[in-house]
């Protein structure tokens, strides 16, 4: 998932099931529940036949997320990369998907880009690159706690 969501003209669901195969419908409400775009949905007219224009106009950026993150995980990938998928979230919406992407990503590999610190939550492992150098890499609570005592340069 890229940090700059691309939707396609068609509808949510189309823009959803693009991330698997052979997608049900039940699959793509579960990913939709999971993602927070399910909670948007039901207030759009035609709901998930809700025809999108390119790019996704006319929805907020943290909707657009929200549907992208649902395309990453209808197909239950074993491993995800991940680019700030909530860079465009309010505070609420980024945590109500830290609280429900968590047990989704039990036995998962997740690559994740982010510079936001609450994002950790989902991560064992940090990697720190600065200037395209990796400065610090190990355990989450090992790197943190190096990097609160040496400021990254």
């Amino acid at each position: 998932m890229l940090q700059d969501v691309f939707l396609f003209s068609g509808t949510i669901r189309e823009n959803i099931a693009v991330g698997g195969t052979d997608v049900t419908d039940e699959a793509i409400l579960k990913a939709a529940q999971l993602s927070g775009t399910h909670a948007f949905v039901g207030q759009l007219p035609a709901g998930y036949d809700q025809l999108l224009k390119d790019r996704g106009e006319g929805l907020s950026g943290g909707q657009r997320q929200s549907i992208a993150v649902a395309r990453a995980v209808v197909g239950s990938p074993v491993i995800m990369a991940m680019d700030e998928p909530t860079s465009a979230m309010d505070a609420g919406s980024e945590q109500r998907l830290l609280r429900q992407l968590t047990p989704f990503l039990e036995n998962r590999s997740l690559l994740l880009v982010t510079h936001r610190p609450s994002l950790l939550a989902l991560v064992d492992r940090v990697m720190v690159i600065d200037e395209g150098r990796v400065v610090a890499d190990g355990p989450k609570a090992e790197v943190l706690a190096r990097l609160r005592k040496e400021p990254v340069s």
